[in-house]
């Protein structure tokens, strides 16, 4: 018995260790799929062709709008990953070591206490009726098979779940049943699980007068199966037609507009779990149910810029900054307390910042990034015109990690750390960067960009160049001589060169040309698209003298 006992006990210890592990994982979402710790210290990577799954519904294709704020990727031990080219969902430990691959599921949500909960087709149904059943971090399907009707995650030791002839119900974590829904709510077309401690009971009514959506009465109770919350006798005049859970003590009520109402956006109001209103608008736009205890959205006014409008679960509204004299005109949330306001300086200039609601005050100002998540102490971003993923730490503002040089399209070659013979696509716009383009020796992409040289740099160390584009340089007199092996070539606007011709031919493995804007005869034309089927040459110099032309004096 002390045996068994003690075994017991290093199995849970066991697992209490890999959940600490996952809770302290943060996911730089985005490609390559990286964890780091807390600290933002590189774990390791997923293998090449698995995404990360963190969005809160579970699916591989929603980007940041549709979750991608949710850093937190499961209390299991696990990690939840897409792969792109089976199209289907597999596994891995906190280790980054596979676990197992997953049946043919539409979605797979995180996992919450212990499960994840798989959404698959109904192999029964020819209408495309969806199932859904639950599986442990090992992978096993538990309690039911062919899965429920309907289900909702587990939250508090409770999930919401539908099966035919039963209808509504709740099972535990050992998968028995428990009857909490009081008897006189009937026709039931919806339960949540117990979110905030509150499970939402939806019962669908008649259908509104000229419009596609149907009157809701919606009843929150506890886990005592009473009514704490019935919508209509908070909203006793209004017909609601949209209700969401308690999502981090918050829910959202849409209410039906006419058309003919005299103000746009949506009528919405938001409530706590006191069944109190925290704040009720009839001119709502850009809400979403929130995964923070924040309301954030954008009004609407007549002939007015968007005004950004963020209040707290105790009913407090957050006078967000000003920048500029400006306030922002709109606002999403980035992850746990933090959201991005932008604000609107010109008919096309904007100015983008990180707010934090909880030191209410500006954080960090965006330039080019987009952010990707907020956990721990930590921002992560994407570059929107690369490939670039990085990750700073909030307090210092240091960059703690950063996606790996090969990913990345390098816009300059002046820091000397870089170890240059890493970068494998560069994009050249800088005289300064030339004297070092020799060192690129693995670079498979590069682009001279609107330079004015005569001559190009000595390219024969570039031994894995595979596409060259030659851009708008107009002061360069020809083209190397001694590069035959491209696969990609674009020459465009090089108005001076004289050798394009003698370049192009010396190729020996072109499989795409783009020759544009050169003065070149009929039969020098034909040869050159005989050599390279997927081809495209034309225009004359004078063609790219007019477009500068058109750029000088500002047509």
């Amino acid at each position: 018995m002390r045996r068994v006992t003690l075994i017991l006990c290093l199995f849970l210890l066991h697992n209490s260790n890999i959940f600490c592990q996952a809770e302290n994982l943060f996911p730089v979402i985005g490609n390559p799929n990286v964890v780091l710790d807390e600290q933002g210290k590189f774990l390791f990577e997923l293998p090449e062709g698995y995404k990360i799954i963190n969005a809160w519904d579970g699916k591989h294709d929603m980007g940041w709008a549709g979750g991608m704020a949710d850093t937190d990727i499961g209390e299991c031990g696990n990690i939840l990953a897409w792969n792109m080219s089976k199209r289907n969902y597999a596994m891995f430990d906190a280790q980054g070591n596979f676990i197992t691959s997953l049946g043919d599921y539409l979605s797979v949500t995180p996992c919450s206490e212990g499960f994840h909960l798989g959404e698959f087709k109904d192999p029964k149904s020819s209408f495309g009726s969806k199932r859904y059943r639950f599986i442990k971090a090992s992978g096993e399907i538990v309690f039911k098979r062919d899965g429920f009707y309907k289900a909702d995650i587990f939250i508090d030791g409770l999930a919401a779940v539908r099966l035919s002839g039963i209808g509504w119900h709740y099972i535990n974590t050992l998968g028995h049943e428990k009857k909490l829904i009081p008897d006189t709510l009937k026709n039931i077309t919806e339960v949540s699980s117990f979110y905030s401690g509150l499970s939402m009971i939806k019962l669908r009514g008649k259908k509104i007068k000229d419009s596609y959506k149907y009157a809701l009465k919606v009843y929150f109770i506890d886990q005592k199966g009473e009514i704490k919350i019935d919508l209509g006798k908070l909203f006793p005049d209004r017909i609601v037609t949209r209700v969401s859970p308690f999502y981090s003590g918050i829910s959202i009520i849409e209410f039906y507009k006419p058309k003919d109402a005299p103000t746009m956006g949506s009528h919405i109001a938001y409530i706590n779990t006191k069944g109190e209103v925290i704040c009720d608008y009839e001119n709502i736009e850009g809400y979403r149910p929130p995964k923070t205890a924040y309301a954030s959205f954008m009004l609407w006014e007549k002939d007015k810029p968007y005004v950004a409008k963020l209040y707290d679960v105790n009913k407090n509204e957050l006078v967000l900054p000003k920048v500029k004299g400006l306030n922002p005109t709109s606002i999403h949330h980035v992850g746990e307390n933090v959201f991005q306001v932008n604000y609107r300086l010109g008919e096309k200039e904007y100015e983008q910042h990180l707010f934090d609601a909880q030191q209410n005050e500006l954080v960090y100002q965006l330039g080019n990034e987009d952010p990707m998540g907020v956990r721990f102490n930590l921002f992560s971003f994407k570059e929107s015109k690369t490939k670039r993923h990085f990750v700073i730490d909030r307090t210092t503002k240091e960059i703690v990690y950063d996606t790996k040089i090969e990913n990345q399209v390098v816009r300059e070659l002046t820091d000397k750390s870089v170890d240059f013979s890493r970068i494998k696509t560069m994009l050249v716009t800088k005289e300064e960067d030339l004297k070092n383009i020799s060192q690129l020796t693995n670079c498979e992409e590069l682009t001279f960009r609107n330079l004015d040289l005569e001559s190009l740099p000595d390219l024969t160390s570039l031994s894995q160049l595979k596409l060259l584009r030659i851009d708008n340089c107009r002061q360069l007199k020809s083209f190397p001589t001694n590069i035959h092996n491209l696969e990609q070539l674009s020459l465009r606007n090089c108005t001076s060169a004289t050798n394009v011709y003698e370049f192009v031919i010396n190729q020996k493995n072109l499989k795409k040309l783009f020759v544009i804007n050169f003065d070149l005869t009929y039969d020098q034309k034909l040869e050159m698209k005989a050599i390279c089927k997927d081809s495209r040459v034309s225009g004359t110099r004078k063609g790219a003298e007019s477009m500068l032309e058109e750029v000088l004096i500002g047509f």
